[in-house]
């Protein structure tokens, strides 16, 4: 790690691209795409300064102040600043940070539980690291008979960091507990509560009480099909992963378990409650990939199967052999993942249509996805596979994304007094949401990063 930052404190503090953090910059004749009307609005000016926009409108009409940088886009496309709502950074190490902005990710929800998270999201916002900005929960809460369960099997086994991970995490069994956790996750600095395992009704109800008192979004894994409701009546702000359910010992993607009436009815109380769904289908998708493919993609380090597995952080495919071993001795391959998939494909198309805000995730941390590249990959499902548009699966991963994280009037909007968060395509994402892969330029908090600047970030994300 002290290797790695001295190489990221070098690189970025001579990267050719960059441009400084103060003094106003200027984007000439970008193709501003609108994603709130869903529209383009051509030969249109950016101006910011800081890390924040100050002016936008037509090229014609918007003066562009002497002295300030400018930058001629050509009509490249302007989208807001992309969000990963579900990532692991801790697990994907410190050069997953910079893999992620490299890709046009300027913003993440992480989702895991250990105390270096904190510390690189202080920092970021501080200036002194680069890398997205960072929402998160400081540590997971569990319910405590299941994690008990947990930490009595993993002890036997040969896997410290495992276990540290787990004592790290709160149980809850009790209101009282409930409310120790919410105070201890307050003193912590957490963005929000992470709820994985669900304990009893009265410690649920509890954590949401004391969550509301302290301004905490509550947020997390589903819990079982027959309490959804009650969770997102009380306020519960989105729903992780596939919703699983078991029917006559099978299980089953949980809301293909009810019958139409029903689940029409839940996904109406969702949208009302504004509970999202962030369905992390390519972390699903993932669960497919044979294990003989996944071990090749870990051994290849030069990209020779793949360009992008050539910036895949040294710590994230240590985590990948990791996880391959564990998912070897996982008792539950003989699930049928792929009818499991299939249906979360089509019930997050179904939710998306009943008005439920989707928000794009992409779990990462789970082999083989890469650092920035697999929201890309998640984009393209969302419309694809789930059926969504371009602009509702762009919307998952900006608007939506940042309206749930908390910060909607700053983010996710190209427009004055909004965050300068930005990226820059060769290509139209509302006629091809692959474009999101081909990024010209990024601009993380007012900074400029320029093809070259990007580069330099990805070849320092695989060292």
């Amino acid at each position: 790690m002290p290797r790695l930052l001295l190489l990221l404190s070098l690189a970025l503090a001579t990267l050719p691209g960059c441009a400084a953090d103060t003094g106003q910059t200027a984007l000439i004749g970008v193709s501003l795409v609108d994603l709130e009307s869903g529209t383009v609005r051509p030969d249109q000016t950016v101006i910011f300064a800081g890390d924040s926009i100050e002016r936008v409108g037509p090229r014609a009409e918007l003066r562009v102040p002497r002295g300030a940088s400018r930058v001629e886009a050509g009509g490249a496309w302007l989208i807001p600043g992309l969000w990963d709502m579900h990532t692991h950074v801790s697990m994907a190490g410190r050069g997953s940070l910079v893999g992620l902005l490299a890709h046009g990710v300027t913003a993440i929800r992480d989702m895991g539980g250990s105390p270096v998270v904190p510390a690189w999201r202080d920092s970021i916002a501080a200036g002194l690291l680069e890398g997205p900005r960072i929402s998160t929960p400081v540590t997971i809460v569990e319910s405590e008979r299941w994690l008990s369960a947990v930490l009595e099997l993993t002890r036997k086994l040969d896997t410290p960091s495992l276990v540290e991970s787990l004592e790290r995490r709160l149980a809850v069994a009790t209101a009282e507990d409930a409310e120790r956790a919410v105070d201890s996750l307050v003193a912590l600095s957490a963005d929000f509560l992470k709820i994985r395992n669900y304990p009893p009704r009265e410690a649920y109800f509890a954590l949401v009480r004391a969550a509301k008192r302290h301004g905490l979004r509550v947020e997390g894994h589903a819990p079982s099909i027959g309490f959804l409701k009650d969770a997102s009546d009380s306020g519960f702000a989105s729903i992780e992963h596939p919703v699983l359910a078991s029917r006559n010992g099978t299980l089953m993607e949980g809301f293909s378990s009810l019958d139409p009436e029903a689940r029409r009815e839940l996904f109406a109380a969702l949208a009302r409650n504004g509970t999202a769904f962030d369905p992390t289908l390519v972390s699903g998708a993932a669960r497919l990939i044979p294990d003989s493919t996944l071990e090749r993609a870990i051994a290849d380090s030069l990209g020779e199967s793949e360009p992008e597995l050539r910036h895949v952080p040294p710590e994230l495919r240590d985590e990948w052999r990791t996880q391959l071993a564990l998912r070897r001795g996982d008792p539950s391959q003989g699930i049928d993942w792929a009818a499991i998939h299939d249906s979360s494909l089509r019930m997050t198309g179904a939710m998306a249509a009943a008005g439920i805000s989707i928000v794009a995730g992409t779990d990462l941390a789970i082999p083989p996805l890469v650092p920035g590249a697999s929201l890309a990959d998640e984009l393209e499902l969302l419309v694809r596979d789930a059926g969504l548009t371009p602009v509702e699966a762009l919307r998952a991963a900006t608007t939506n994304a940042a309206r749930l994280a908390g910060v909607g009037e700053r983010s996710g909007v190209i427009a004055p007094g909004r965050l300068a968060d930005l990226v820059l395509l060769e290509a139209d994402p509302l006629a091809d949401v692959g474009a999101v892969r081909r990024v010209r330029m990024v601009i993380a908090a007012g900074r400029v990063y320029d093809r070259a600047a990007l580069d330099q970030l990805l070849e320092l994300a695989g060292r």
